[in-house]
């Protein structure tokens, strides 16, 4: 075997290795956040549950109106959570991407719904500021190297 072709990238996580505990809580809230979203949508789209009230998404410019279009949202968002989850876990640098970009979009749609329910919204934004310096903290572990933080060489 040529060590030459098959070298992994320093500072990522090899498929040898565990990740760290703090990866793996964090994916496994992710796994967790992304099953029960894809329960929820099936309950939406076979019509064991209905919605309350209509829901605007992707920044107040659409309204899901009925159960099966929420839940097709839903199933979305839940995929999103697992390949998250399944990416942060893995190593994989475009985890890392999707999840911040992701995590900056569900802050986005909080602040426009803070109106309605302040409280639920105050707490989710914490906890995506939470999410957002983790993933910066955590940054190198995915090869994530910024123009401002490259080593010099």
């Amino acid at each position: 075997m040529d060590t030459e072709t098959h070298k992994i990238p320093e500072g990522t996580i090899s498929g040898k290795s565990r990740p760290p505990r703090d990866v793996r809580i964090v994916a496994y809230l992710f796994y967790i956040g992304g099953f029960a979203g894809v329960l929820v949508s099936i309950l939406l789209c076979s019509g064991l549950t209905e919605p309350d009230e209509s829901h605007r998404v992707l920044l107040r410019a659409v309204v899901l109106a009925n159960g099966l279009t929420q839940g097709v949202y839903t199933l979305f968002m839940g995929l999103c959570y697992l390949f998250i989850a399944w990416g942060l876990m893995r190593g994989v640098r475009l985890g890392w991407w999707f999840a911040m970009i992701y995590i900056v979009y569900c802050s986005a749609e909080g602040v426009l719904q803070f109106p309605g329910y302040p409280v639920a919204v105050t707490i989710g934004i914490v906890i995506n500021i939470s999410l957002i310096a983790w993933l910066w903290f955590r940054r190198e572990l995915y090869g994530i190297h910024l123009a401002a933080s490259r080593p010099k060489k």
